[in-house]
């Protein structure tokens, strides 16, 4: 394809149909202006180094007017759950486990118990949080913060466990 076809396909596509004699006009004024340009081989600015790919599609990429609006409208989607009250009867199945904890821990001074634990885990930005289940090594029962140390140093609330399964100790 010459100079002319291509320029002929460019004008049909934005201006509709031109003549011939229109077309040849046209393809012999680019030609008298920019004719010397065409064989001219570009290399770029030589004091810049060319810029990356990424930073280019960077240049261009939507402007975000409200930073971190969409990490609020995340945050505001995510759900929580609120603490459930234990009946007293659960309460005491829950107890019961505990003492349980405490005589291995007792029995076995060396070793920790393991307790497969489904606790409520507060949300530290939002009300509520969310029920976790998990096997846990019990390194000892803090009665004065009414809390289950667990080998990591995890600080469980006794009044956040909702289910208690004992194991062995270990």
């Amino acid at each position: 394809m010459n100079v002319a076809q291509g320029n002929r396909e460019n004008m049909e596509g934005a201006h509709g149909n031109w003549t011939d004699g229109e077309v040849a006009r046209a393809s012999s004024e680019v030609l008298r202006k920019y004719g010397d340009l065409l064989d001219v081989e570009y290399h770029g600015p030589r004091e810049h180094t060319p810029m990356r790919v990424e930073e280019r599609a960077a240049q261009f990429s939507p402007f975000q007017a409200l930073t971190g609006y969409g990490a609020a409208v995340e945050e505001t989607a995510r759900l929580t759950q609120p603490l459930v009250e234990l009946t007293p009867e659960r309460q005491e199945e829950i107890n019961e486990g505990l003492r349980l904890i405490a005589r291995q821990l007792q029995e076995h001074p060396r070793q920790y118990a393991t307790a497969r634990l489904t606790y409520f885990l507060e949300d530290e930005r939002k009300e509520g949080g969310e029920y976790l289940t998990r096997t846990l090594s019990v390194k000892r029962l803090d009665t004065y913060e009414k809390c289950v140390v667990t080998d990591l140093g995890e600080r469980i609330p006794m009044d956040h466990i909702f289910d208690l399964e004992t194991g062995q100790t270990r």
